[in-house]
């Protein structure tokens, strides 16, 4: 694995204005996940917010499921300019 050399002449967090002027260009869409989009977080927080709340059965239907996630209270702290509650949002959970 080849580690990436220092740049004295990159911005980082600490440079203010520049760094996220720089930062938000390379995101076209102008979001930006911290931890992990939506996508790729969906299936373990089912896993565990939903099928978790049925420990012993193998099946949850989707109707059941739905319900279940409109019955959640999930806190999204930070979010940003995340787009992960709007996608969450889209998929039932209110």
């Amino acid at each position: 694995m080849e580690t990436e050399k220092f740049d004295p002449n990159k911005k980082t967090y600490g440079d203010g204005v520049e760094y996220w002027d720089e930062r938000y260009k390379e995101d076209p869409d102008g979001t930006f996940d911290w931890l992990e989009e939506w996508s790729a977080i969906k299936k373990t927080i089912e896993m565990h917010a939903i099928k978790g709340l049925y420990e012993g059965e193998t099946q949850i239907d989707d109707e059941r499921a739905d319900i279940i996630k409109r019955s959640l209270n999930i806190l999204i702290p930070g979010c940003g300019n995340s787009k992960t509650s709007e996608q969450m949002y889209d998929d039932g959970y209110q």
